[in-house]
């Protein structure tokens, strides 16, 4: 095998620090800018975006994400290709495609001797204009999701972390600021109540990325003003904003929570025609996207998290039982392209996908899929059956943190506790 080759795939999978800030100095410094860009100075030549008000709520530091934690950037594209999953736009074996091109469109993108990351210098010298935006805002999702787990684990989360993309619960819906820029949160994230059993929560999260630290401050300005952008009732969702900075000097996070109590919703009162058929009714109101019926956009945030589960099994029957955007498959189901297989001692099912590297002399494997009795659950349960079975997995695994799995003759893997896992292997031809 090439060294250069298993140099990279080495890096992609080592655990290693990822370096974060959130402390008073920089809630203080973002409060500052959210008031510049809520009074910006008049050029009629420049219109400025013009931020909302927060309002009463005042921006805090979350002091568990002040130093940073330890991952890997395979946990982030994994947690990317969650984010990005679309049930009802792509089939699952083009899921499959797509969360293998993000592999091994950033497979030698990083730099990582197991205490710090970066992006190499190929990549950073490299990538410019256009393509320098696409990857610092993909690579901000990723992190920023992860950051985003981090955070609900802060607040005492208990059972599995869902992740829940609002603008498919939403659609078409969206406000505009007076510059006509879109204004609501990128994702939610669904935790069970810590002191309520049977209930889960949800947060919003939003993620940003740059490559140059000057921006951050206005980026998380922004994103304050996109979390209490989004009424759930008459009060907004509690919120996460992180800002990544990904270039050859390392790769670091800013966050900040302008945060209040979340939202709830009994999941044995879940209905699943009513989470199909249901619209969400949505007004606008002086700056704001208000959500009437709460408990509507809840069991549709629960159905659509469990969709995409489906949809990363290869399932795509099962995903257009829980969300009914999703065609029904064509007479040759692509239920026949999955496989199966045993990890740790558990199973999971989904789509393996292979190519060729190194001039010939490697082969690179992705799998992505699901543990067969969540996907059992999605098929034929309810939404409590399919979280039963969740917090079933979480505790098989609870013992093999998705850090530590580290090599073992060339494969490795980022697991999420909701069921779903990235296992990635390169071999010599």
């Amino acid at each position: 095998m090439p060294f250069e080759t298993l140099r990279a795939f080495k890096k992609l999978v080592i655990p290693t620090n990822l370096e974060g800030t959130s402390d008073q100095v920089l809630a203080s410094e973002i409060a500052s800018t959210h008031y510049a860009m809520r009074n910006p100075k008049k050029n009629p030549k420049k219109p400025a975006v013009v931020l909302p008000s927060l309002g009463s709520k005042v921006i805090t530091p979350v002091v568990e994400l002040h130093g940073g934690f330890r991952t890997n950037p395979i946990a982030a594209l994994h947690r990317l290709g969650i984010g990005t999953a679309t049930p009802g736009k792509k089939t699952p074996l083009l899921e499959s495609f797509t969360k293998l091109s993000q592999v091994l469109k950033y497979f030698d993108a990083f730099e990582n001797d197991g205490n710090k990351l970066s992006l190499s210098a190929q990549v950073d010298s490299n990538t410019q204009y256009h393509s320098r935006s696409v990857l610092s805002e993909e690579l901000g999702v990723g992190f920023g999701l992860l950051i985003g787990e981090q955070w609900c684990r802060s607040l005492n989360a208990r059972g599995p972390l869902q992740i829940i993309n609002i603008d498919q619960i939403l659609g078409s819906h969206g406000i505009a600021t007076r510059a006509g820029s879109r204004m609501q949160p990128d994702y939610a994230i669904r935790f069970d109540d810590p002191v309520r059993p049977g209930t889960v929560r949800f947060c919003s999260v939003e993620c940003k990325g740059t490559k140059t630290e000057s921006s951050m401050a206005r980026q998380l300005a922004r994103g304050c003003s996109q979390i209490d952008s989004l009424l759930l009732g008459n009060s907004p969702m509690p919120g996460l904003v992180t800002s990544t900075l990904a270039t050859g000097q390392g790769i670091s996070y800013k966050a900040v929570d302008p945060g209040v109590e979340s939202p709830s919703l009994d999941i044995m009162d879940f209905d699943l025609d009513r989470a199909r058929n249901r619209k969400v009714d949505i007004e606008s109101i002086e700056g704001f996207t208000r959500v009437t019926n709460v408990p509507d956009f809840l069991t549709k945030a629960v159905a659509l998290g469990n969709a995409r589960l489906a949809i990363t099994a290869g399932d795509r029957s099962s995903a257009s039982r829980w969300w009914a955007n999703v065609p029904e498959p064509e007479q040759l189901s692509e239920d026949l392209s999955t496989t199966t297989k045993t990890i740790y001692g558990q199973s999971f099912r989904g789509i393996e996908n292979s190519i060729v590297i190194g001039e010939g002399r490697a082969k690179l494997t992705l799998f992505t899929g699901l543990a067969t009795e969540v996907r059992e659950a999605l098929k034929y349960g309810t939404a409590d059956a399919v979280h039963g079975q969740q917090v079933e997995l979480q505790n098989h695994l609870q013992n093999l943190s998705e850090y530590e799995f580290g090599l073992h003759g060339g494969e490795a893997m980022a697991a999420a506790n909701d069921g779903t896992i990235s296992w990635i292997s390169i071999k010599t031809l």
